[in-house]
């Protein structure tokens, strides 16, 4: 019987096999830009964790595309996977995602969907801006901008705490000097170019770390100094950011932690020992490197 097997080569149907067991040992993991360095340091915290419990996973990058993640979430729903874990930026609401994935078992990771009725891994990102915003103000900074990221909940909490702690201080934010981008390189470089039109600018904040690097990148191309005449800081402290010239100053998310305990939550999901919304909050912490600087130095 073996060697007819092999003979014929014979591959069996591990989808079907589980099937009869009432489980795949599969995970879906939903990525929207496998491109930024952010969302691998996730993935390999998914893919750890996942791999300890007995579990595989399949990556679905949708590259920011609305009919793209449609596509992967009818996917993941037809490969009856056990449960999924949707990272970041989704262009769909709750009811839409479940009207996609049925009674998947889901987990959402650093950011949450309006309604808030999921269960949640995200690191504090109103306390994480605060630290970075007050960080430049102790450096005597007052003329302060920010490149805001995308209308979801993540990029939301930064830009409400800039807001806050700069009105804290007695300071308004004139409107030329909040530029929205979608955290992406060229985003911040285009957005910097705007904000350098007020020449008394002399700090930004922005909402990640590669928005700052397109930052710095513009600033640099009009003749301008980091941080000698603006100081510069993001948010996220991905891998790229220790080793820019100069160091990026930024706020450290625990990015590997983000995936791992993602995986925990999916799992107390699927074993149904907890009923949702549930949050785990993960806190922020500043890393102070070369891209600021106290005003005029």
């Amino acid at each position: 019987m073996l060697r007819v097997i092999a003979e014929a080569n014979y591959v069996p149907n591990g989808v079907a096999r589980s099937m009869s067991h009432g489980k795949t040992s599969i995970l879906g993991l939903v990525l929207p830009d496998i491109t930024n360095p952010f969302f691998p340091g996730i993935a390999r915290g998914v893919e750890d964790a996942a791999g300890s419990f007995g579990y595989r996973v399949i990556l679905c990058n949708t590259d920011n595309d609305r009919d793209t993640e449609a596509s992967y979430l009818r996917t993941l729903r037809e490969q009856r996977v056990d449960g999924i874990i949707l990272v970041g930026t989704s262009h769909f609401d709750e009811a839409e995602i479940r009207a996609l994935v049925g009674d998947i078992p889901l987990v959402w990771c650093d950011r949450v969907p309006a309604s808030g009725a999921s269960c949640a891994v995200l690191t504090d990102h109103y306390q994480g801006a605060r630290l970075a915003v007050g960080h430049l103000l102790e450096l005597g900074h007052r003329d302060i901008a920010m490149i805001a990221g995308p209308p979801v909940s993540a990029a939301l909490e930064r830009q409400r705490a800039f807001l806050d702690v700069l009105h804290e201080a007695g300071m308004g934010v004139p409107e030329h000097r909040m530029v929205q981008g979608d955290f992406r390189y060229d985003s911040g470089w285009r957005a910097m170019n705007r904000i350098l039109e007020d020449e008394t600018v002399t700090a930004v904040f922005c909402a990640n770390d590669m928005m700052a690097f397109g930052a710095i990148n513009a600033i640099f191309q009009r003749g301008l100094r980091v941080p000698e005449q603006i100081s510069v800081i993001g948010y996220d402290n991905i891998l790229f950011a220790e080793w820019s010239r100069p160091a990026l100053t930024t706020v450290a998310q625990p990015i590997y932690l983000l995936g791992v305990q993602a995986v925990e939550l999916l799992m107390d999901a699927m074993e149904g020992t907890i009923s949702p919304p549930v949050r785990r909050l993960l806190e922020p912490t500043l890393v102070i490197r070369n891209s600021t600087a106290r005003v005029n130095a």
